[in-house]
Order: structure tokens, then sequence, then C-alpha cells
């Protein structure tokens, strides 16, 4: 598990979440921590997403996990 670089942007699903970060999963093994204080809305679990500069946004089709710089 890695901390979130705000600058690059994560797809995947959102497999976790407490008052302080929300776990996404951004390859098979890689899982990545973004601090919910960072994030313009609290995504839920099991939710596919796109997080780039604290934005909760849906990913294109195409993309499911994955890093962006």
């Amino acid at each position: 598990m890695y901390p979130a670089n705000p600058a690059i942007r994560y797809d995947g699903p959102v497999i976790a979440t407490n008052e302080q970060h929300a776990i996404q999963q951004v390859a098979s093994r890689t899982f990545v921590a973004h601090p919910i204080q960072s994030l313009d809305d609290r995504p839920e679990v099991g939710t596919v997403v796109s997080i780039h500069h604290g934005r909760v946004t849906t990913p294109a089709p195409r993309d499911e996990r994955g890093i962006t710089l």
C-alpha cells in the first residue's frame, strides 16, 4: 500500500474507507490510500472511480484500474 500522490490519476475500485482514508486498488496487488479530507466527494466501497487532484469521478469505460502520470 502506498500513499496517494495528488498529481497522479488513479483508476480502480474503492475497497475500503474509514474516517481518515479511502483505499483504492490500482493493480492486482497495488493499493493506494487517499486522505478523505483531500477528496471532493467520499467514494463508496465497491465503486470504480478515478481520483486526480482530489476530484472523484467516473473513469472512461475502458479504464478499470491504473496509474496515469
